[in-house]
């Protein structure tokens, strides 16, 4: 359903106060668990006060905190009937592997939850203005901001590496700067910062919309990192990358399609000197 608490969050999260950030965060990561909770549980868990939560349901359009909590019940017994129809049809593969896949489901119906649509199109049209398209990540997502690099990089011209000085002090009012923070540290804070002080566009990809690095950015989307294991998915922020370059690559795909094969003769050539 699109009108649902999920739904309602991801349009109000950019108007909603830091005490109410945090009940939206603990609402979407917790979801099962908030849904059998008071809204003096709720606060306590978030670090505010019942009040505080109240004035949150009112906030996303609930005539109060029970109509809140009925919908947010709703979508946990969604869940459960889906998780049993995929444990009846699966119940003798019980491999580590589908747990797995199943966890990646998961994470993917989250962050599409989460994405509000307009905002994505608008950042798109946006970074297609940018003079130059700078790239910059965490530690953690240093594999995706690769994979960034070389698609965007057939797709325009323009797509640079902000990992020191000598390239994101050259950011500009007229560029753009892609943030990946899906890890929990090194957030390249300079470059954002930069970036920022200087008016150049920002737009990150991060697991939360509360991290430290999503401050810094004109528009923010989240994919869910959850893991079956110790170690974080990357699925569905590879999801919400592929989805990126593909919505930058429409209208251009026959263009993108002659320069890699270009770029596979190229290679093939090579390999025979």
């Amino acid at each position: 359903m699109k009108n649902d608490i999920l739904a309602r969050i991801a349009q109000k999260m950019d108007h909603l106060s830091k005490g109410q950030k945090r009940i939206a965060l603990l609402i979407c990561e917790r979801t099962d668990e908030a849904c059998f909770m008071t809204a003096a549980q709720i606060g306590k868990n978030a670090g505010v006060s019942e009040s505080t939560v109240v004035r949150f349901a009112c906030e996303l359009g609930y005539k109060g905190f029970p109509a809140l909590q009925k919908d947010l019940q709703r979508i946990a017994l969604s869940r459960i009937g889906a998780a049993q129809h995929i444990q009846r049809a699966q119940e003798d593969r019980d491999h580590k592997i589908h747990l797995w896949l199943n966890k990646t489901t998961d994470n993917i119906q989250k962050t599409l939850q989460l994405l509000d649509l307009k905002s994505f199109e608008n950042a798109i049209a946006r970074i297609k203005t940018c003079k130059t398209v700078y790239l910059a990540s965490d530690e953690y997502s240093r594999g995706l901001l690769h994979y960034l690099k070389y698609h965007l990089s057939v797709i325009r011209d323009g797509v640079l590496i902000a990992d020191s000085p000598l390239e994101w002090m050259r950011i500009c009012p007229q560029d753009g700067l892609v943030f990946l923070g899906f890890g929990d540290g090194g957030s390249s804070a300079q470059a954002l910062s930069h970036a920022r002080s200087n008016g150049a566009y920002i737009i990150g990809f991060t697991k939360s919309v509360l991290t430290s690095a999503a401050s810094f950015c004109d528009d923010v989307f989240s994919a869910a990192t959850e893991g079956y294991g110790a170690i974080s998915s990357l699925s569905a922020p590879m999801f919400l990358l592929q989805a990126f370059l593909e919505s930058l690559l429409e209208g251009n795909e026959e263009q993108y399609c002659h320069t890699m094969d270009q770029l596979k003769d190229y290679q093939t050539k090579e390999l025979k000197l």
